[in-house]
């Protein structure tokens, strides 16, 4: 199995720069790519432990957002984890299919005239007008999400704010998570319930 991973998979050197840290015996599959999109207050910004597979975007949106990845993960291609103003943290063992979202934050201001703000600033940086796009991330809504170890996360399933999923708990495939996950537990649907125990 793992030498037909290597045939399609390449584990490329990324430039150095303290604001991610990848650990040793980590592969990343072709689609991944990471963005910070403001200056981040602690580095690094991005974390990723050893002997993952990992796949798809990560974007870092504000200064106080992080993304944590423990050991032995694996996240499929195509997938996105978005950290606003808060973190997301995924432990040990846990495995993460193709086209899973982690969306930690609202992204924008419940208040039109905020978004509109929103939109104004960001075409300001984008036209070389100011050196940082300016959302107002005080007015946005964000929360961690934190899974805990030998989580399994079926293909297209998306994780919002605030939400917490247990150890051992097994979310179905296109499935909405949008409160917490108690541990050893399957879930599926949009939103998500409990389907069945994997308790004995």
């Amino acid at each position: 199995m793992l030498s037909k991973i290597k045939k399609y998979r390449t584990k490329r050197k990324l430039k150095k720069d303290d604001r991610i840290q990848i650990l040793k015996g980590t592969w990343l599959r072709d689609d991944f790519r990471w963005e910070i999109r403001e200056n981040i207050n602690e580095k690094p910004a991005i974390n990723i432990g050893k002997d993952c597979i990992i796949g798809g975007s990560f974007i870092i949106e504000n200064g106080s957002a992080k993304i944590i990845i423990g050991n032995a993960t694996t996240l499929g291609a195509g997938s996105m984890v978005v950290a606003g103003d808060a973190g997301i943290y995924i432990g040990n063992h846990v495995v993460m299919s193709f086209g899973v979202t982690f969306y930690n934050t609202n992204s924008h201001s419940l208040d039109v005239g905020e978004r509109h703000l929103d939109l104004v600033n960001t075409l300001e940086y984008l036209r070389g007008n100011s050196n940082s796009r300016k959302i107002n991330w005080t007015k946005i809504d964000s929360k961690d999400i934190v899974v805990m170890d030998n989580v399994w996360i079926g293909f297209g399933a998306t994780i919002l704010k605030g939400v917490t999923i247990g150890e051992g708990a097994i979310v179905g495939a296109k499935s909405v998570v949008t409160h917490d996950v108690e541990p050893w537990t399957v879930v599926a649907g949009n939103p998500a319930k409990v389907v069945k125990s994997l308790k004995n």
